[in-house]
């Protein structure tokens, strides 16, 4: 079965009312979204110039620093 439905202040809402009993297990897909939704390995993203949006100042360098083999 596929409901859909939007996230709306953190949490997801269906667009449709259904009910299901409690604990009753649920998959949630998200779609529409271009950002990756998994983390790239450190030397994956310096070889395409990348650098997640989450990254520390710290963890810029060291990338910075992987990238020019320092």
């Amino acid at each position: 079965m596929t409901i859909k439905g939007h996230v709306e202040n953190g949490v997801v809402v269906l667009d449709e009312p259904i009910q299901l009993e409690n604990g009753t297990p649920v998959t949630v897909e998200v779609r529409g979204r271009k950002e990756l939704l998994f983390p790239l390995h450190p030397s994956i993203i310096a070889l395409t110039g990348i650098l997640p949006l989450d990254a520390t100042l710290d963890e810029a360098k060291e990338l910075r620093r992987f990238d020019s083999g320092v």
